[in-house]
């Protein structure tokens, strides 16, 4: 507990809680805001299309996708938004397809940022680049620290991915390409909406 953890440290502590979903669901932000209204937000976001394949393979690893990508990414652009439209007018629906098929959907950051925005004031959210977290975690963590209004992680810091797996296959030429023209103007309004460029081609 907190509590425990400020015991043994004999000094203040915090605590935190994460998951991707929390990002994409459409209720999460008024839901956080009302049982933490001093939350502050730390959102780490990864490159889309990369995101999206990776998403996709470990559905794979899983046994709950056995579609080719291709194919899950056609069926998902017709059949999410509908889903989104569920969830989005009845805060007690759930969608088994939304939590786990919206392989490209997920990838819209701009939208799920301004959600929270909406809700939240603009300095309890910190976005950072997974990229650059594993490329510089120490210029990284600090600017987390300073975030969160604490001392800077003692020691060098290196991060190791875990739960990496070579993928089978890579995507195909045609889809990436569908994708990376897909993503473009949502990574340009996100960029614009942070004030901060990501650096995503």
């Amino acid at each position: 507990t907190i509590r425990g953890r400020e015991k043994a440290l004999g000094k203040p502590a915090l605590t935190g809680e994460s998951s991707p979903y929390y990002l994409f669901h459409p209720h999460c932000p008024r839901r956080i805001r009302e049982t933490l209204p001093e939350a502050k937000l730390i959102v780490v976001l990864r490159h889309p299309v990369d995101r999206a394949y990776s998403h996709y393979t470990h559905n794979r690893r899983k046994g709950r996708e056995a579609r080719p990508f291709a194919e899950a990414v056609r069926e998902e652009m017709k059949r999410l938004p509908g889903e989104e439209r569920h969830l989005a007018a009845d805060p007690h629906a759930d969608s088994e397809f939304h939590r786990h098929y919206s392989y490209v959907h997920r990838g819209f950051y701009v939208d799920q940022v301004a959600r929270y925005l909406e809700v939240f004031p603009s300095d309890s959210l910190l976005a950072l680049c997974s990229e650059t977290l594993f490329a510089q975690p120490q210029q990284t963590m600090d600017s987390v620290c300073e975030f969160l209004g604490i001392d800077p992680l003692p020691g060098k810091l290196e991060f190791t991915a875990h739960n990496r797996q070579a993928y089978a296959d890579p995507i195909d030429t045609e889809t990436r390409a569908f994708l990376k023209t897909l993503y473009a103007p949502k990574n340009a309004a996100l960029e614009s909406l942070l004030g901060r460029e990501f650096g995503w081609e």
